[in-house]
């Protein structure tokens, strides 16, 4: 009788103890999913953007994109990071980015709701892979500011309020360090972010 009042009392607490567990991942709105998955998509944009086209920088623009780069480069840690507790992979982020944005414009429900731009991935590339060594730093910085000012409005969008504070000030630090690349006119505006 004590044995099986003791394994009914276990099971009961190791039911319990799971059901805690995994309240927090179920309680999460498929809103709260897709912002994470489509900020995780977008920041590993800015930093493989930022990363294939450094090579072509010099001096200071060459120092920006550095700083810069190691913050898109922390955040991309910290928001893999997160998928992961969350039972995620970069892959399921992914997936999720491709139903929500997908390659192409963006369907007009979701362009309002998600202001991500990454879907001209291809057409950012081949500019900055063609563009001479002259204009390659204002180039990716104007590709760069669009960018680093849709991932703070992202940021804004995720469930997690710490992991909000956190995304919207490491946008806006990069946006700081961005701010040799620019023109004059976007480099007073990205200061002033």
């Amino acid at each position: 009788m004590t044995r099986r009042l003791v394994a009914a009392l276990g099971a009961a607490c190791a039911l319990a103890a799971i059901a805690l567990a995994t309240t927090g991942w179920a309680s999460r709105s498929s809103s709260d999913v897709s912002a994470l998955a489509v900020l995780h998509e977008h920041v590993a944009y800015e930093r493989q953007l930022l990363s294939r086209f450094m090579g072509r920088l010099s001096g200071p623009d060459a120092s920006a994109a550095a700083q810069v780069l190691v913050r898109t480069s922390t955040l991309d840690a910290r928001l893999t990071g997160d998928l992961r507790r969350h039972g995620d992979s970069a892959a399921r982020a992914h997936n999720i980015w491709q139903q929500v944005i997908g390659d192409g414009a963006p369907a007009p429900s979701h362009a309002l709701f998600y202001a991500c731009s990454i879907h001209a991935a291809e057409s950012d590339t081949a500019a900055l892979a063609a563009a001479p060594p002259a204009r390659v730093a204002p180039l990716l910085g104007s590709v760069e500011l669009t960018l680093l000012l849709e991932g703070r409005q992202l940021a804004a969008q995720l469930g997690d309020p710490l992991l909000v504070t956190e995304a919207v000030q490491n946008q806006r630090d990069a946006l700081h360090a961005l701010a040799p690349l620019l023109i004059p006119t976007d480099r007073a505006f990205a200061a002033a972010a």
